[in-house]
């Protein structure tokens, strides 16, 4: 089965946002991410907190922040407190997240897509065939590339 997500790809998000706000990268990936790119509870939870706190105050949580925020999850607020990758730094290894987490996107939009289907084929229900791929194409307009 295919890989929906990589939890090291998103830590590094978060680590990128929460200790280097300033740096281009960050810049970078606000601009190019919205919480579709993250799979993880843990991805989804920080991403989450961090654009709240942008929102509210124009200013990204540090790691500290986070790692403690009461209204994430206790065992997410570990995780996070035991982790130690490095942010990323270099517009090739930001690019190259960016693109990874597109990729995942794409690949979890084609997972819910084939669940879809699989659902309406194998029902005892009539199937209304445009209806259905009405909501193919519903769910292919959800998900957009990022360039």
């Amino acid at each position: 089965m295919r890989k929906r997500f990589s939890l090291n790809v998103e830590l590094r998000v978060l680590r990128t946002l929460a200790l280097e706000p300033d740096s281009r990268a960050a810049h970078d990936l606000l601009a190019k991410l919205d919480i579709s790119h993250f799979a993880s509870e843990i991805g989804k939870s920080a991403f989450k907190r961090c654009l709240l706190k942008l929102k509210r105050s124009s200013t990204l949580p540090s790691w500290e922040e986070l790692s403690s925020d009461p209204n994430i999850d206790e065992t997410i607020q570990e995780a996070l407190d035991e982790c130690e990758l490095e942010p990323l730094v270099s517009k090739k290894r930001t690019r190259a997240a960016i693109d990874r987490l597109n990729e995942y996107k794409k690949i979890r939009t084609l997972f819910k897509i084939g669940k879809q289907l699989d659902g309406a084929l194998n029902s005892t229900e009539p199937l209304n065939v445009d209806a259905e791929i009405e909501r193919v194409t519903n769910i292919l307009g959800e998900t957009k590339s990022v360039n």
